[in-house]
C-alpha cells in the first residue's frame, strides 16, 4: 500500500456533491444499489491492489443490488473541473473574449479573432480547443491558445499552446507553438504557483483502436517556459498515473484526486478493470479481480461514484454492454476494512406516515457482512 497524507486539508469546492441516493433498489447514476446483495468474501490476504468488498452480477433479469453505502458522491467530474480553472479566451489582454471562428469544413483555418486582428492556423487538421484557452501560462495578463492537430482523424493526435503574445497571422501551430501532449486540458493550480497545470492524457495506436493513458499533469509555468517554437512533452509530471482519466475526487484533502482506470488482458478483450486513486502522495490501485469484468458499452469505464459519509468512503462502479452489467464495491479510507454494518440510513423524521417503530420483540437487523457467500 502506498503512503497516502492522513491529515484533511481544506476540502475543494466541487459545488457539485450530489446526495447519494438511499432508497432500498434505486438506480444511481446507472448503478443499482440499495439491497444487501451478494458479497464478496473477506480478502485474505489484504494486498494491492484491492479486490472489490462485495460485486453483484446486474444482468437482464437480475435482481441483485449491492450493500447500500450513506452519503454524499465526492465525485468531480473533468468539465465541471476545467470551468473553475480558466474562463473566456482573451489573448491579447484587452479585457475583451475573443472569438473562436466556426470551422464549416475540414480544410477551413481554425482561427482567433480578437481586438488586434485575427489568427489562422492554416493546417486542414487543426482546431482551437474548446474553451480556447489554456491560461495565462506565464502571468503577463494574456491568455495562452489552445490548438489541436489531428483531433478528427482518427488517429492520435497532437496538443500545442500558442502564446498570446503570437502576433495576427496565419501559421501552421507546430511552428509558433509548444507541444505538449495529446488530450491537453487546463486544470486548477496544484504546485501553489497560482498558474494553472496541464492535464494531458497520451493516445496510443493499438491496432485500427487508440487506447488512452497514460494520464499526466504538467505545471503549466514549466510548460511555457520552453519557448515556441518548442517541445514540452518531455517536462517532468507532477502527477502521473496508468490509464484513462475518470474524473477527480473531493476527498478532503486540500486538493482533489484523479481517478484513472486502466485494463488488463488483451486489449481486444480485457478481463480486469484497474482503477487508480491518485495524488502528489501516492497511488492505490482497486481491481475488480477475481469478478469478471464488463467493458462499459460507450466507453470502457463508466462513470464512478465515490461516496463520502459517516461510515466511510466507498468506490462504486457499474459497468454494462448489450449481453452484461455487473457491480463493484471497494473500501478507499480502509480497503481491507469491511462494509458498513446496520441501516444505510438514518432513520426518518417522525410524521403522520410514519410507520411505528419495531417493537421490543422484533428480531434484530442484520449487518452486511464480508463473511457472506458470493454467488454472483
Amino acid at each position: 500500500m502506498s503512503a497516502r497524507r492522513p491529515e484533511r486539508g481544506v476540502r475543494f469546492p466541487s459545488g457539485r456533491a450530489v446526495k447519494a441516493v438511499a432508497a432500498s433498489g434505486v438506480l444511481a447514476a446507472g448503478l443499482l444499489v440499495g439491497g444487501a446483495g451478494d458479497v464478496a468474501r473477506a480478502q485474505e490476504p489484504c494486498s494491492e491492489p484491492y479486490r472489490p468488498l462485495a460485486s453483484v452480477d446486474q444482468s437482464s433479469g437480475s435482481l441483485a443490488t449491492l450493500p447500500e453505502v450513506p452519503g454524499d458522491d465526492v465525485f468531480i467530474e473533468v468539465s465541471d473541473l476545467v470551468q473553475g480553472a480558466v474562463g473566456p479566451l482573451d489573448s491579447d489582454g484587452d479585457g475583451q473574449d475573443d472569438e473562436i471562428g466556426v470551422q464549416q469544413l475540414g480544410s477551413d483555418p481554425a482561427t482567433v479573432t480578437r481586438g488586434d486582428g485575427t489568427l489562422a492556423f492554416s493546417r486542414s487538421d487543426a482546431v482551437v480547443s474548446v474553451s480556447g484557452s489554456a491560461g495565462d501560462l506565464d502571468g503577463d495578463g494574456r491568455d495562452d491558445i489552445g490548438v489541436i492537430v489531428g483531433a478528427d482523424l482518427g488517429r492520435a493526435q497532437q496538443a500545442f499552446v500558442v502564446p498570446g503574445t503570437t502576433p495576427p497571422g496565419s501559421y501552421d501551430p507546430a511552428d509558433v507553438g509548444i507541444e505538449v501532449g495529446d488530450i491537453v486540458t487546463p486544470i486548477p493550480d496544484r504546485d501553489g504557483d497560482g498558474i494553472v497545470e496541464l492535464l494531458d492524457t497520451t493516445l496510443t495506436a493499438q491496432g485500427t483502436t487508440l487506447v488512452r493513458g497514460p494520464t499526466r499533469i504538467v505545471s503549466g509555468a514549466a510548460v511555457i517556459a520552453v519557448g515556441a517554437p518548442g517541445d514540452a512533452t518531455g517536462v517532468p509530471a507532477l502527477i502521473e498515473a496508468p490509464g484513462e482519466l475518470l474524473g477527480f475526487a473531493d476527498l478532503g484533502r486540500a486538493l482533489p484526486v484523479l481517478l484513472t482506470g486502466e485494463t488488463g488482458g488483451p486489449p481486444d478483450a480485457p478481463n480486469e478493470g484497474i482503477i487508480h486513486l491518485i495524488d502528489e502522495s501516492g497511488d492505490e490501485a482497486f481491481t475488480t479481480l477475481p469478478f469478471p469484468f464488463v467493458v462499459n458499452l460507450t466507453s470502457t469505464f463508466a462513470r464512478p461514484q465515490v461516496l463520502a459519509g459517516p461510515a466511510g468512503t466507498f468506490l462504486a462502479l457499474g459497468q454494462s454492454e448489450r449481453s452484461g452489467a455487473r457491480a463493484y464495491l471497494w473500501r478507499v479510507d480502509d480497503p481491507c476494512g469491511e462494509l458498513p454494518a446496520g441501516p444505510a440510513t438514518p432513520p426518518a423524521e417522525p410524521g403522520p406516515d410514519t410507520p411505528p417503530a419495531p417493537g421490543p420483540d422484533a428480531p434484530p437487523a442484520v449487518p452486511i457482512s464480508a463473511e457472506a457467500t458470493f454467488t454472483g
